[in-house]
């Protein structure tokens, strides 16, 4: 099929827009699930409307790992998607066995197309079958209104964890209140920490001498913002 003319997060973009405007659709990108069974890894775009879910998957080229991947969702969500570029398939027996596959794996296909001189749309060549018993709490319970500006398909990972919104809301702490205690910072926070404000603190104390809780700097207990030099 040759090299895909756009990146994955303008497909997602084309995708986001689609839904936040026809469909009036909340939408969220790049939901982590790291704590389910399926892998540890993250729903792409999670779309919700009226109590039911959409989970979409989207790639640059229709393929087995974007199929793989949505199958996941299956039993999390009310609808479950694919979204990748729109193809010249080579005859409509192509066509016909693409649609019959993923009717009977239950999951939609939504095809983007990008005019060079147009801005792209968004196309429902399949439409996802509806499972009304799925255990959309599994989703629902992740959602996060920072995931509403995360950027689907980023290569840098867009994905916001739990411990990236600890660090988030620990830098926006010390940003507003100046250097204090790490601890009694953590007590001011909500962490994800389970084990309590004392477990949160070494935990994070860890984290930042190790270097990965951006913008923070640690002396003596005392937590600061971290000036780049």
């Amino acid at each position: 099929m040759g090299k895909p003319t756009h990146s994955e997060a303008y497909y997602a973009a084309a995708v986001v827009e689609f839904l936040r405007g026809e469909q009036q659709w909340t939408v969220y990108q790049e939901v982590a699930m790291s704590s389910m069974r399926e892998g540890g890894e993250s729903v792409d775009i999670v779309a919700t409307r009226n109590d039911q879910v959409w989970a979409i998957e989207v790639k640059t080229s229709f393929s087995w790992v974007v199929v793989g991947q949505a199958m996941r969702w299956r039993r999390f969500a009310n609808f479950v998607s694919v979204a990748v570029p729109r193809t010249l398939w080579p005859n409509k027996w192509a066509v016909d066995a693409q649609t019959e596959c993923m009717h009977a794996l239950g999951i939609g296909v939504l095809t983007v197309s990008a005019g060079e001189h147009l801005a792209p749309w968004v196309n429902q060549d399949l439409p996802a079958p509806l499972n009304p018993k799925a255990r959309t709490v599994e989703i629902l319970d992740r959602l996060h209104a920072d995931q509403i500006d995360s950027v689907a398909g980023s290569p840098s990972g867009g994905a916001i964890t739990p411990f990236r919104r600890t660090c988030n809301r620990l830098l926006e702490y010390v940003e507003a209140t100046g250097p204090t205690r790490l601890l009694d910072a953590m007590k001011a926070i909500d962490h994800h920490y389970s084990g309590g404000d004392s477990e949160a603190r070494y935990n994070m104390a860890s984290c930042i001498r190790r270097g990965i809780v951006p913008g923070v700097r640690l002396d003596g207990g005392i937590v600061s913002v971290r000036v780049e030099t």
